[in-house]
């Protein structure tokens, strides 16, 4: 069973800007839900209040989860799925903005930069701190698997020992 680290300021996946931040998109998916629903603003900020509230008491309630390590591979896997999309439609914006403009070419342009829009809201992080994250869970679970092994192998000589 593994504990997973709590979030912090100090970790190495901290933005690195002030539009880098998950609190960023903590305020801006009330608004989403709220503009879509015709709510007021003043319904719109009550949301959100109550949007952050329950969000700061869902990340305290992460230090305490424990993960098996199964879970923590089916975890990857979806992170590695969303990692891939990601890098896709990072790609074809890249290789949109070196072509010659034209209308289609940017209308297809702005269609790749809302799918990384709605990718970023759907993470709930930008693009550049969801990179950041998934490189560092990919070195954790490196290290899981490496002590998984190694654990395997001594009881695998204590084993052979005692025989």
């Amino acid at each position: 069973v593994i504990k997973l680290p709590a979030p912090d300021a100090s970790s190495s996946v901290a933005p690195t800007s002030s539009c880098a931040s998950p609190k960023r998109f903590i305020g801006v998916w009330p608004m989403i839900c709220a503009t879509r629903s015709g709510l007021s603003k003043r319904e719109i900020e009550k949301l959100r209040r109550d949007f952050k509230k329950s969000d700061a008491a869902l990340q305290k309630l992460f230090e305490k989860f424990y993960f098996k390590q199964k879970v923590l591979e089916e975890f990857v896997e979806k992170a590695n799925e969303v990692r891939e999309k990601f890098d896709d439609t990072l790609f074809q914006i890249d290789r949109m903005e070196k072509l010659r403009k034209s209308p289609a070419l940017d209308a297809d342009l702005r269609n790749e930069e809302r799918k990384l829009k709605k990718l970023e809201i759907t993470a709930r992080m930008n693009t550049e701190w969801f990179i950041k994250a998934h490189d560092e869970l990919k070195s954790w679970m490196k290290k899981a698997v490496q002590a998984k092994s190694e654990m395997v192998e001594a009881n695998l000589r204590l084993v052979i020992s005692i025989a």
